[in-house]
């Protein structure tokens, strides 16, 4: 009820719900500007916006968003029209529904009372990091009776004032959680509405495994423990906050490794949407940690602020007519919340880069499912290899040479024609997002179009269901592309098969 009744008084809005900034009188640029919002602070809303910058602003600033529709103008690949078909998307308007849908009674949002303990030892002062999970659908939900499905995901019920505190050694990552509640309401009650009382431990040991610790003082004493971290050192530099930050490579396929991975995989389900836990000891599973060392007390004290992990499997190399590659393929890439905004995805990415190309074996880096958020990552990343390795110009250039560079930097074929758009973009000076899109600039037309033109074909095969394979601009002789013309718009759509990077399949990438 008191959640109802909050969500009343704020307007409709809610954590994780899509609003749009107004009112402002100081920093009257974020006017406008679309974001999340992500929790409610006092009479305030933490907002993080679009542009990933994070905002304390009062109700009245900030109002839900709704999508505008707006028709399009797309080119195929000839600069012609594309016949565009009318689909009816509902998923938006549904979302919107069940977010404006009131809260059984006698539930709390997980999501804000659960609560991520980082600590280096016992005292106040040894807690490093606190945060709130980005996601709690896997781990607390009602499963649904025979074939229905499960329902009140993300909700605690049957308590008075929950708070669920899980606690993690920063170096260990030994765990241990804490649950407190003022009350619980009576079985009579919850049965006049249909509930059934959460049972927050179970839930949490199931769903998201790993060896908890039965009492927390185990915890901070495995934090207190000397510690050396699994694998090889890779990489090190120094850290801005004092210290040095290391990166460590290993395969999951010791005892202790996989006790260490298992323990990693929590955050996996905690910070990614549709995160799953990896299935160790498997040789195929590389992962990469990165940490922050600092001396304290005349020891050295780790502090883990992300992880990537990859799986590597075999893969026909079409070009060389070789049978012995292997592909690298992102699963997983998370950085801890109180070290966002520091750069060290990009450290873990261009780590996975940097032991793919001392491996002859690898052909290529791929990610599976990228989220938006890590896709832009990826592309700055690969942005600044580009740069170094001087290819921008020739990327964006009539005939982009997209296999010699995508094989010199092992870098997959549809991140290259991402690319190979970025470069464009670079060529033509488009660096100004908000500059005007209709300029009447023919080169800027035509590339707009284009990409367009691409995004329409990948949002259409989403709808029908299939893997969707960009087969515009491949490199090709002209006269074999004129001779497969006629027959290129049906090579859009098709199913996955040979060597092609697969981007829709599995968990997803955070």
């Amino acid at each position: 009820e008191r959640a109802r009744l909050m969500m009343a008084k704020s307007g409709g809005i809610r954590a994780g719900k899509r609003v749009r900034i107004d009112g402002l009188t100081k920093a009257t640029e974020n006017n406008g500007v679309g974001g999340t919002a992500v929790r409610q602070e006092g009479e305030k809303w933490l907002v993080k916006t679009e542009t990933g910058e994070e905002l304390l602003l009062k109700e009245e600033n900030i109002h839900p968003d709704e999508p505008q529709r707006k028709k399009a103008r797309f080119a195929d690949e000839e600069g012609g029209e594309v016949e565009v078909v009318k689909v009816e998307d509902c998923n938006d308007q549904e979302e919107a529904e069940e977010a404006d849908e009131e809260d059984p009674p006698y539930t709390t949002w997980a999501n804000d009372i659960v609560n991520i303990r980082l600590v280096t030892g016992k005292g106040e002062s040894d807690v490093v990091g606190s945060f709130n999970p980005s996601f709690t659908h896997q781990v607390f939900f009602t499963p649904g009776e025979g074939e229905e499905p499960r329902k009140h995901e993300e909700l605690i019920i049957g308590y008075e004032e929950p708070k669920i505190d899980i606690v993690y050694a920063a170096n260990t990552l030994k765990a241990g959680v804490d649950f407190k509640h003022c009350g619980m309401v009576g079985m009579k009650l919850l049965k006049e509405e249909n509930l059934s009382r959460t049972n927050v431990l179970s839930s949490i040991e199931k769903r998201a495994q790993c060896d908890y610790a039965t009492k927390l003082p185990a915890v901070e004493e495995s934090a207190e423990q000397p510690f050396t971290p699994c694998g090889k050192l890779v990489h090190e530099e120094p850290c801005k906050e004092g210290g040095l930050l290391q990166m460590f490579h290993f395969i999951a396929n010791q005892p202790a490794q996989v006790t260490f991975v298992q323990r990693l995989q929590t955050f996996a389900i905690w910070l990614i949407e549709t995160g799953n836990a990896i299935e160790v000891p498997d040789d195929s599973w590389n992962v990469f940690t990165l940490y922050r060392v600092q001396q304290k007390g005349g020891k050295d004290v780790h502090v883990l602020l992300g992880f990537l992990t990859a799986y590597s499997y075999w893969v026909y190399d079409k070009a060389e007519n070789a049978i012995d590659k292997r592909r690298l393929r992102v699963s997983q890439c998370v950085v801890l919340p109180p070290f966002h905004r520091q750069g060290h995805g990009s450290r873990l990415l261009k780590a996975a880069y940097k032991f793919a190309l001392q491996d002859p074996t690898i052909l290529d880096v791929s990610v599976e499912d990228p989220s938006p958020e890590f896709q832009a990552l990826r592309d700055a990343t690969d942005g600044v290899l580009l740069h170094q390795d001087g290819s921008v110009d020739a990327l964006g250039g009539a005939q982009p040479p997209l296999a010699e560079v995508g094989r010199r930097l092992k870098l997959c074929r549809q991140q290259m024609k991402r690319l190979a758009h970025i470069a464009n973009f670079h060529k033509l000076g488009l660096h100004d997002p908000e500059g005007d899109p209709e300029a009447k600039d023919p080169e800027v037309t035509k590339l707009r179009l284009k990409i367009k033109g691409a995004l329409y074909r990948q949002a259409l095969c989403e709808h029908k269901g299939v893997v969707h394979f960009d087969h515009q601009d491949d490199e090709e002789d002209p006269k074999e592309k004129a001779q497969n013309g006629a027959s290129a718009g049906s090579q859009a759509v098709k199913e996955a098969a040979g060597s092609e990077e697969k981007e829709g399949e599995g968990e997803g990438v955070g």
